[in-house]
């Protein structure tokens, strides 16, 4: 709640969390502890189940998701300008297909000016997480049985390549590396080796 509450402070420009931002890395580390939680707790059981799994994440996320760009869709048909609605209605399909973290960092910078007037802007993250759970479930099943030290020796060597990807492209390619999924697992990843640290 408190990320989430930064970000908004920051978008709404009232002076008082001008770092907000920040808090979307913040969820992100959660978001690992969170889901590594579940899913290290069915594979401790021997019961992990992908259709389950992804069919909670379906249920948290797709009825809020559908109300936004359903919501989004209707405001720009009525109030956007002729000339973005084009660029609101392709990354509508972006956020439906989860990556418009790639659209939006081929075609703008978060912090641009620009990037205010774009609704779906906050769904990179969204883009971000569900990337991650996409493989994530894969790779820890297939990793699980060699035991707890090779868990946390292959997600510590991944964190790891991912923060060294996250410090050349900030210096390098800074816009599109913002919304680069590679450069942020390692922040997904530091909530995964904290959940397995600290099982439930």
């Amino acid at each position: 709640a408190l990320a989430v509450l930064a970000v908004m402070l920051f978008h709404a420009d009232v002076g008082i969390a001008p770092g907000g931002f920040v808090g979307v890395d913040v969820f992100f580390v959660i978001s690992g502890y969170l889901i590594t939680g579940l899913l290290s707790h069915d594979l401790a059981r021997n019961a992990l189940s992908f259709s389950n799994f992804y069919a909670r994440r379906a249920r948290r996320l797709l009825p809020a998701l559908a109300l936004v760009v359903i919501a989004t869709g209707v405001g720009a048909l009525l109030w956007m300008p002729h000339d973005h609605r084009a660029d609101h209605f392709r990354l509508m399909t972006a956020v439906a297909l989860f990556h418009s973290n790639f659209v939006l960092g081929a075609t703008t910078g978060y912090f641009d000016a620009p990037a205010e007037d774009r609704p779906l802007l906050h769904t990179w993250s969204l883009g971000v997480e569900e990337q991650f759970y996409f493989v994530f479930p894969f790779l820890l099943l297939a990793i699980w049985r060699r035991g707890k030290t090779q868990v946390f020796l292959w997600i510590t060597l991944l964190l790891l390549a991912s923060l060294l990807v996250s410090e050349i492209g900030w210096r390098h390619h800074r816009q599109p590396n913002f919304f680069f999924t590679p450069s942020r697992l390692w922040e997904l990843l530091l909530g995964s080796l904290a959940a397995l640290w600290n099982p439930q």
